[in-house]
């Protein structure tokens, strides 16, 4: 295999790029990484994605069951992310009603 053929058989696997884009933003939400850095995250990414599918065609590993797993498991990725996110705008938007004394949605009856 080419490095022309395995950039073309990289361009084509949806899940990994799904899977990159979960991760850096999983990690930009974890403060893992800044903003400006995650171009360079990736680019690494990308690297490691071309050597993967390098290594694929030396080892005969099967690329497309590969990248349903990974699409898998950026669509997981993305799920926690925006469920734990959510959770903490919601504590955020609690105190900020609760400190503007709004009737109703500002109000608690915990101590």
């Amino acid at each position: 295999m080419t490095l022309s053929d395995a950039l073309t058989a990289l361009a084509g696997l949806a899940g990994y790029a799904a899977l990159v884009t979960a991760v850096v933003n999983v990690l930009k939400v974890a403060g893992a990484i800044k903003d400006g850095q995650a171009t360079a995250v990736v680019s690494l990414f990308q690297v490691l994605g071309i050597v993967l599918v390098l290594a694929s065609g030396i080892f005969g590993f099967k690329l497309a069951e590969i990248d349903s797993a990974l699409a898998l498991i950026s669509n997981l990725l993305v799920t926690l992310t925006a469920v734990i996110a959510g959770i903490g705008w919601s504590k955020l938007w609690h105190t900020v009603f609760k400190a503007a004394k709004l009737p109703v949605v500002g109000k608690s009856f915990s101590t």
